[in-house]
């Protein structure tokens, strides 16, 4: 099992509300959906807001490859 942390955006774009409801991580960039692509069922995944709130945890359950 691997911990793993998401940011819910910046100062100016809060996504906290969308990951939330629609159950899902999402992320941009090359370094970053390189990183992705190492996320396995049963990790841990840790949604924060700013650099200090935790919004949530949560259990994966699936992986999608869909940006292939």
């Amino acid at each position: 099992m691997t911990i793993w942390q998401v940011a819910a955006g910046s100062d100016q774009r809060d996504y906290v509300d969308e990951f939330l409801n629609r159950g899902l991580a999402f992320v941009g960039g090359q370094r970053q959906v390189a990183m992705l692509e190492l996320v396995r069922p049963g990790d841990l995944l840790i949604l924060k807001r700013g650099v200090s709130r935790v919004e949530a945890i949560g259990e994966v359950t699936k992986s999608v490859d869909w940006w292939r």
